[in-house]
């Protein structure tokens, strides 16, 4: 029951969210290496809806087409990132 709550709560976003959201997706699109960082630092550290929004964020920058890099490859590593934090959050 309290999972489903925090869920809900996650999907009432506030502007601000909404703006954090973009700026963290901008960051993860510049940057496949922070992203990486900042993914294994939720994951190990974090709480669920935390690891829920960074899911979101990098789905975003996925999503935006904005991901920079040489032939993609920030690209590949961000879907290879998303992949495997979708599994850890089950």
């Amino acid at each position: 029951m309290m999972r489903k709550t925090k869920i809900k709560a996650a999907k009432k976003k506030t502007a601000k969210d909404r703006a954090h959201d973009e700026g963290m997706a901008e960051l993860f699109a510049e940057d496949a290496g922070f992203a990486k960082q900042y993914l294994d630092h939720v994951f190990a550290e974090g709480e669920a809806l935390d690891q829920d929004a960074a899911l979101r964020q990098l789905r975003a920058a996925i999503a935006a087409g904005r991901v920079s890099g040489p032939g993609q490859s920030a690209h590949v590593v961000l879907k290879r990132l998303e992949a495997r934090y979708r599994k850890l959050a089950g």
